[in-house]
């Protein structure tokens, strides 16, 4: 299993690093392409291109971000919380939940859906 994750590990790398180094090579559009869908993707899933290719090929969440935080690249994917909201208050349009309770809403509190 830890040489699995090494190569796992090697290959994220390689390919996190290759998009942005390809795009020095000058007049290279389809690397420069790639660079920018890994900047936006990244921004918007926190993951790279290859981070995803690996998530779903291990069936864990994996990605670049966890090495930078000291964690593992890939962990278990985490479970959501089958806890529901508890605290509901009438707003002017709809019913908002939340967590915790509100003190300055109290007023407004109603009971969960």
């Amino acid at each position: 299993m830890a040489g699995t994750l090494q190569a796992l590990r090697a290959i994220a790398l390689a390919a996190f690093l290759a998009g942005p180094l390809a795009a020095c090579a000058g007049g290279a559009v389809v690397p420069l392409a790639m660079t920018g869908s890994e900047v936006y993707g990244y921004s918007a899933t926190k993951k790279t291109n290859i981070d995803h290719l690996i998530s779903a090929v291990a069936g864990e969440d994996c990605s670049i971000r966890n090495l930078g935080l000291g964690r593992q690249y890939c962990m278990a994917p985490a479970q959501p919380s089958a806890e529901p909201a508890a605290y509901c208050y009438r707003t002017i349009a709809e019913v908002t939940c939340y967590r915790e309770a509100r003190p300055a809403d109290a007023g407004r509190q109603i009971q969960a859906p």
